[in-house]
């Protein structure tokens, strides 16, 4: 998480299982998959709270009416947790990592994170770099298990290693890491699981800002 405080309400009769259970998930998959500068705040906190007001029938861990609700509550959670990136210290873009065809969530989460919080891989995208090397390093460095040989790297769209085959592209004239929002896929090849972490680029606002204030 980044430094924040974040309190969800409904007007919905939700047990208070089917409110632990399904603000568990939301938050795996939103504001415990972004990082800002990899630190976290003391008091970082996610509320969920039903007041039970629109009279519908129970909400329980199960069913039809808790598959709609935790659907919901997760787009909102992923729509705040984004919005907490987009807004942190001297960020330009947002950057989507997706990572799939691992052999585990956690290889994914594994790979995804190490790429998000790479110091070099953010200054690529402030500098509109397309370096697939630092990214290709980050998920060597990870503790994710995959074959050099079967990893793929698209940014924006855009495919520039594949089957150790990798593509040029002229900084100057691509459109790679141009916009607000980038996308980072990885493709390990090696199994069906995914994960997506949400991350910024970093430039010297956030230097100058964490080095000069007091708290």
């Amino acid at each position: 998480m980044a430094t924040m405080l974040c309190y969800v309400m409904t007007d919905a009769r939700v047990a208070k299982k089917a409110l632990e259970k399904a603000l568990k998930k939301a938050t795996e998959v939103s504001f415990n998959a972004i990082t800002v500068d990899g630190d976290m705040s003391t008091n970082d906190t996610v509320m969920l709270m039903a007041n039970g007001k629109a009279d519908n029938k129970i909400i329980k861990d199960k069913g039809k009416d808790f598959e709609i609700f935790q659907k919901n509550l997760t787009d909102i959670c992923t729509e705040i947790a984004k919005l907490v990136v987009r807004d942190g210290e001297g960020a330009n873009k947002l950057i989507e990592v997706r990572v799939k065809g691992a052999r585990s969530v956690i290889d994914a989460k594994e790979a995804a994170g190490a790429i998000a919080s790479s110091m070099l891989v953010k200054c690529a995208v402030l500098g509109g770099d397309p370096n697939w090397g630092r990214i290709a390093s980050a998920v060597g460095a990870s503790k994710a298990f995959f074959d050099i040989n079967k990893l793929e790297i698209i940014l924006d769209g855009v495919t520039l290693l594949k089957n150790s085959n990798f593509y040029e592209v002229d900084r100057r004239t691509s459109s790679i890491f141009k916009s607000s929002d980038v996308l980072i896929e990885v493709n390990l090849h090696n199994g069906k699981k995914e994960a997506v972490v949400f991350s910024c680029d970093i430039s010297k606002k956030y230097i100058t800002f964490n080095s000069f204030y007091t708290t």
